[in-house]
Formats: structure tokens, sequence, C-alpha cells
């Protein structure tokens, strides 16, 4: 043994201890090596066994938990078809609820239209009793007028007597009238075709009168004349379809082109300066391309209303 307390096994100790060697033999270090081998193999021993111990375990435990699994799983169908069955009476009682959900709901419409229906019966049922009230009071009202209404029929009916008779009379007069308007108007009648007959001869001798008159003043009135009057002379005539007037004024050469609007302004300021002391010639060329009648309507237009001889 040495001074640490373990043996010492190796052979020769005390004269390797004496000798001082560094180095081991060879006979230790394979002690040494079959004493790890022991302790290695003893410890795998060992770890085997609490190997196949926890396997067996595992397998116990295995079967406890299948047969467990097996307990639960039987369980779980047990629960399932009561969660099934339950689901079922659930879904059932949820239909009920709802069916009972709108039979309610009808129930309150119901009762709301009711409700409603009783409120509007109230107060249809206020305005009828107005309403009658109303009525009571019109009705009321109507035989008071009634009565009002016979008195004043008999009163009426007495002045339609006394009227009747009233009638009689005026009819027999009225006759009377008749037959004097118709002799009236039959005198009337004779008096009108005198009266038209006498219109006719007025007429026949105003238009005789007319005549000798228009005749007198032909023969008492002067001829018209350019002498001692300021001539305006006015040119007439028609150029491929248009119309050309000139006009040459007092104391002018030359004929000025104008047209319709302008002559009759200058004719007008000539009439305004000259009064009637204005004459106005007409020329209108034996080739002017004017109808007879254009050329005897411009005339007349033109003397009507500027010449001096045509203003009385």
């Amino acid at each position: 043994m040495d001074s640490q307390g373990f043996v010492d096994l190796r052979q020769n100790g005390h004269s390797h201890g004496q000798g001082e060697s560094f180095w081991p033999s060879f006979t230790d270090i394979m002690m040494v090596v079959v004493m790890i081998f022991i302790i290695t193999s003893t410890v795998l021993i060992v770890r085997n066994w609490e190997l196949v111990v926890e396997l067996q375990n595992t397998v116990a435990a295995e079967r406890q938990a299948a047969a467990l699994a097996a307990s639960r799983q039987e369980t779980n169908e047990s629960l399932e078809s009561q969660l099934a069955r339950l689901q079922s009476e659930l879904s059932e009682a949820h239909i009920r609820n709802l069916r009972l959900a709108e039979e309610n709901s009808d129930v309150q419409k119901a009762l709301a239209d009711r409700e409603q229906r009783i409120l509007s019966l109230r107060a249809e049922n206020q305005q009828l009793d107005s309403r009658r009230e109303v009525l009571e009071r019109r009705t009321a009202a109507l035989s008071r007028d009634l009565e009002r209404t016979s008195a004043e029929r008999e009163t009426l009916q007495a002045q339609y007597e006394q009227r009747g008779e009233r009638i009689k009379r005026i009819n027999a007069q009225l006759q009377q009238l008749e037959e004097t308007l118709a002799e009236r108007l039959a005198e009337l009648g004779t008096v009108r075709q005198e009266r038209a007959a006498a219109r006719q001869q007025l007429a026949g001798l105003r238009a005789d009168y007319e005549t000798l008159d228009a005749k007198y003043q032909e023969l008492i009135k002067p001829a018209r004349t350019a002498e001692d009057r300021e001539v305006v002379a006015v040119r007439y005539r028609r150029v491929d379809g248009e119309a050309r007037i000139q006009l040459r004024g007092p104391g002018e050469a030359a004929f000025a082109e104008l047209s319709e609007a302008e002559l009759h302004e200058r004719l007008s300021a000539l009439k305004n300066r000259y009064e009637k002391e204005l004459y106005v010639k007409i020329i209108i060329p034996s080739e002017s391309g004017l109808s007879y009648n254009e050329a005897w309507s411009f005339t007349q237009n033109l003397l009507s209303r500027y010449d001096y001889y045509y203003q009385d």
C-alpha cells in the first residue's frame, strides 16, 4: 500500500519503488487496461439493465396508454354520440325558438296592427261624435230655417196669388200694346221705305252736285303751269329690269341718279323750302321699259305729294 492508501498490485512493487523507474512495466499497463475494460463493461451492463428496465416500463406504459386510449376512445365515441344527440336537440330547439320567434313577431305585429286599428277607430269615433254634434246643430238650424221657410212660403203664396191677378191685367195690357206696336211697326215700315227712297234721291242729288262742282272747279281753276315756279325734273325708266331714277333740282344743269328713298327725301326738302312754288316735272322716256300702269302710278304719286297744283 502506498502513501495515498491504494494497494500496489504490481509485481516487485517494492523493488520498483526502490529503483525509482519513471516508466511502468508492460504488466502494469495491461493490468490498467483490463481494469478499464472491466469497469467499462460493468458500466455498460448496468446501463443496459437500466435501459431494459426503462423499456419494460415503457412497454407497460404503452399498454396502459393503449388501454387508456381505448377507454377514452369509447368514452369519446359515447360523448360524440351524446354531443350529436345534444346538437340535434339543440338544432330542434333552435328551430322551435325561431318558429316561436316568428310566431311571436307575427303576434306582436298583429297586436300592433290591432292597437293601431283601435287608435284609428277611436279617432274615427271621435270624428263621428264631432260630426254628429255638428249634424245635430245643423239639424236644429235647418228645423228653424224650415219653420221660417214655411212662413215665408205662405207669405209668398199670398203674394203669388196677388201677382197672378196683376199678371193677368198686365197680359191684357200687353196684348193691347202688341196690337198697337204692330200698327206702329207697319207705319214705321212705310216711313222707312219712304226714307230709303228719299236717301237714294239725296245720294243722286249729291252725286250730281259733286259732278257739277268738279266741273265748275275745273272751269274756274287756272291751268297747271311751270311759269314763275321752281321746277324740279324727275326722269324715270327701267334698265335691264332695274329702276333708274334721276333728278335735276331748280337751277341745276345735270341730272343726278338717286334711289327711291333718296328721291323722296330730296323732294320733301324742296317742298319744305319752296312750299307751293314747287313744280314737279315728270319725264318718262319713250323707251323707258315701263308699263303704262307703272308710269301712271309713279307720276300720280309724286305729283300728289310734292307738286304745288295738287296740294289744295
